[in-house]
């Protein structure tokens, strides 16, 4: 009984609050493109506090709206964005918030190229802002990659400005999928995993 006690302690500090919403000053011109429909998804997906009290459940929520969004392939424009801001940006400060977008949600990284068409054109997103804890439904398991209806394309820079059609290839990342398993311990980072299984021995000297 007391190991559960701890561990479940230790599972609650393991949860570690990641801000995923990209502060539009830290996003260089030249991503733009592909940033922007993060930064909107971010800002659509902010939970109202004075709607849920509990910080563990709005962390939940927003990682949830922003995670499992499927206008657009939230995956690879994240994943893009965090390559082009590497690539541009002149404080590695600004790398922060959209890293901490593919930690929580377990995005694997890819590579951007400025001759692509996703450098100029820019899909349209689409989020219901969470208002109710009896919304989380989700929890989101880092290691992936979620899906989405419009996906960047690595035509020529010329492109027609449509994400989906044609020959085009869809970027490639390496990784697993995305596991999306049913509500129940959050988000814990492997650090915090590793916090609780060293809990757990020390508990069976208790």
């Amino acid at each position: 009984m007391h190991f559960n006690r701890v561990a479940m302690s230790l599972a609650a500090v393991a949860f570690v609050k990641a801000d995923l919403q990209l502060d539009n000053d830290d996003i260089p011109t030249q991503c733009q493109a592909v940033c922007r429909p993060i930064y909107d998804l971010g800002q659509a997906c902010e939970v109202n506090d004075d709607l849920i009290n509990n910080d563990l459940t709005e962390d939940r929520l927003e990682a949830q709206c922003v995670c499992t969004n499927n206008s657009i392939n939230v995956s690879q424009y994240a994943a893009l964005c965090a390559s082009c801001m590497d690539q541009n940006v002149r404080d590695r400060d600004d790398l922060d918030d959209i890293n901490d977008i593919l930690r929580t949600c377990g995005f694997a990284s890819t590579s951007y190229a400025s001759t692509a068409s996703y450098a100029s054109t820019t899909p349209s997103v689409s989020a219901a802002r969470p208002t109710n804890s009896a919304q989380l439904t989700t929890t989101i398991t880092p290691g992936a990659v979620g899906g989405g209806s419009s996906s960047p394309t690595q035509t020529s820079a010329s492109g027609s400005g449509s994400n989906n059609g044609g020959s085009s290839t869809t970027p490639t990342t390496a990784g697993s999928q995305t596991t999306q398993t049913p509500n129940a311990a959050g988000i814990v980072s492997p650090q915090g995993l590793g916090l609780i299984g060293a809990a757990a021995v020390g508990a069976l000297f208790l």
